[in-house]
C-alpha cells in the first residue's frame, strides 16, 4: 500500500476514534467555547515551536465554524458524499473519490454522534490550524483533534492531502 494511502487510512481511523466514538446530542451546530475562542498572538504549534498568528476576523471565525457544523452535521448523517463535497479541499494528488472511500464505509457503519466545539484558531496567511473537542463520546467524554485549514475563493475547508 502507497505511503499516501496509508496516511490517509491512518486519518480516517483517527476521524473514527475521535468523532465517532459514542453518542450525544442531534444538535448540529457547533458550538464555540467563550473562554478560549481568542487567537493569541503566540501559541504553540504541533512541533511545539511558538510562532506568531495573525489575527482572526470575525468573518474567518463565523466561516470555519460553518465547516465546522457541515462536518458535525455530514458525521451524525453518516453522509461521507457530503463530508467529502462540502468540507473538505483537495491538495496533491488526493481527490474527492479518496476521501469518499476512506469515510464512507466508517460513517455508515457507525451510530456515533459528533458534537464539536470551536477550541481555537491559529491563522497564517491562507492556513489555518483549528483545534475542537468532540463532546459526544459515550460516558460524557470529550477528545481533541486539531485539522488544518485553507482559504480558496474567500472560502475555508479542512485540507485533505
Amino acid at each position: 500500500m502507497p505511503a499516501a494511502l496509508r496516511r490517509k487510512s491512518l486519518l480516517a481511523c483517527l476521524l473514527a476514534a475521535a468523532f465517532l466514538g459514542g453518542c450525544g446530542s442531534d444538535d448540529p451546530a457547533p458550538r464555540e467555547a467563550a473562554s478560549t475562542t481568542t487567537t493569541t498572538k503566540a501559541q504553540t504549534d504541533e512541533h511545539g515551536d511558538s510562532e506568531p498568528s495573525e489575527p482572526t476576523s470575525s468573518e474567518d471565525r463565523e466561516k470555519i465554524v460553518a465547516v465546522l457544523g457541515k462536518m458535525e452535521a455530514a458525521i451524525n448523517d453518516g453522509d461521507a458524499d457530503r463530508l467529502c463535497s462540502d468540507v473538505y479541499a483537495f491538495a496533491g494528488d488526493s481527490t474527492r473519490s479518496d476521501c469518499v472511500k476512506l469515510f464512507g464505509t466508517v460513517l455508515e457503519q457507525s451510530e456515533a454522534r459528533a458534537k464539536i466545539t470551536l477550541r481555537g484558531v491559529k491563522r497564517k496567511g491562507d492556513r489555518a490550524t483549528v483545534s475542537v473537542s468532540n463532546s459526544g463520546l459515550t460516558g460524557g467524554g470529550s477528545s481533541s483533534r486539531t485539522f488544518r485549514f485553507i482559504k480558496r475563493d474567500d472560502d475555508w475547508r479542512v485540507l485533505f492531502d
